[in-house]
This record gives structure tokens, sequence and C-alpha cells, in this order.
């Protein structure tokens, strides 16, 4: 069965630089 993967951190991990990304997005900020 293929895993499809639903976001970068799904393929590489939880990063700091993902994580603070994940963070603007989910307030509207500007990265």
């Amino acid at each position: 069965m293929t895993r499809i993967a639903h976001s970068l951190t799904d393929l590489i991990g939880n990063t700091p630089l993902l994580e603070l990304n994940n963070f603007c997005l989910a307030n509207q900020l500007e990265a």
C-alpha cells in the first residue's frame, strides 16, 4: 500500500523551520 504524505513534515520530520512556518500559517503571519 502506498503511503501519501500530506505535508513536508510527513516526509522529513518536524524541524524548527517547518514548526515556525506552520505557526505563521496558523496565525496568518508573514514568514
